[in-house]
């Protein structure tokens, strides 16, 4: 019983019931096509997160907690509408980037916090 390669079309004959790519290079190459393209949907994110990352690595270098302006971390390149988790401090729930949470505070403040339970 022949099968089709899923990666080339190609016709083949199966030397195993189980078997799906005419050879382990397709199937390499395959799951290498996959994840470059699971790679290259969720770069737009992820670029976003590590810039943020970045920039409040350099705010907090010596410092636990700051408290900016939102405008002045608008300008410094901080995308507001990404993160990878929340976490709940002082009895709310924030946006934060790895170890870092922050919040708006008053009217345009933003605290940022290192978290020590990362």
């Amino acid at each position: 019983m022949k099968k089709i390669d899923p990666y080339t079309k190609e016709e083949f004959i199966p030397k195993r019931r189980n078997q799906v790519f005419a050879n382990s290079k397709n199937k390499t190459d395959y799951h290498n096509a996959q994840a470059n393209e699971l790679r290259e949907r969720r770069a737009v994110i992820d670029k976003k997160i590590h810039s943020n990352h970045m920039l409040l690595l350099e705010l907090l270098k010596v410092k636990d907690r700051i408290e900016i302006d939102e405008k002045i971390l608008e300008g410094k390149g901080f995308f507001f509408n990404v993160f990878n988790h929340t976490a709940k401090y002082d009895n709310r729930w924030a946006n934060a980037i790895y170890e870092f949470i922050y919040f708006k505070e008053k009217d345009t403040n933003i605290i940022i916090i290192r978290d020590g339970r990362f």
